[in-house]
């Protein structure tokens, strides 16, 4: 996977080649994979405005995924460093297909859904549906559809279905309190 960052030119993540390609981009901190860019007086304040609603704003580091078939052990392992956060799955081309929390492995493990060998077991035979919202919806459509499915935290992804982030429901409403 290739890192992306959210354009408020575009509206939406583009590679980081091409922001640091483009004439309004003006500074970069940080390392490869870390920094933040920051965009040049070309870009009017008033689009990035408009664009601050968008829930692509609030990428701030990338998702942790693994493959679908990938090895429980792996998965778990990638659960362990995500602490509360949901891990995504992807298939080969990168798409998020599915997700794994730690909730939901507890509760496969209390019934008895995973085997004593779960090195024998892949990530894709154990992971739930895909809570995923594209990075151009609002902040209030995000929010809405959080409350009403009851998610502590949803996937923001490209528009090829690719993993941007993750965010929970308390950095969304800061943002929407903040953009009040």
């Amino acid at each position: 996977m290739q890192l992306r960052v959210f354009c408020p030119l575009e509206g939406e993540s583009v590679p980081l080649a091409v922001c640091e390609a483009c004439a309004s981009q003006i500074e970069r901190e940080g390392g490869v994979g870390e920094g933040f860019v920051e965009c040049g007086p070309s870009v009017s304040e008033l689009h990035v405005r408009a664009v601050a609603a968008s829930i692509g704003t609030m990428v701030s580091a990338p998702a942790r995924a693994v493959r679908d078939a990938a090895t429980l052990a792996t998965a778990v392992s990638a659960l362990a460093e995500a602490g509360a956060e949901p891990v995504l799955v992807v298939n080969a081309e990168g798409t998020v297909v599915g997700s794994l929390s730690r909730t939901e492995m507890a509760r496969a493990r209390a019934a008895g859904g995973l085997l004593a060998a779960e090195v024998l077991q892949t990530a894709g035979e154990v992971m739930s549906e895909a809570r995923v919202v594209v990075e151009t919806e609002s902040v209030g459509d995000v929010l809405r559809a959080m409350a009403n499915r009851r998610l502590r935290h949803i996937a923001i992804v490209a528009a090829d279905g690719s993993p941007l982030g993750v965010i929970s429901d308390v950095e969304a409403l800061r943002l929407f309190a903040g953009m009040r």
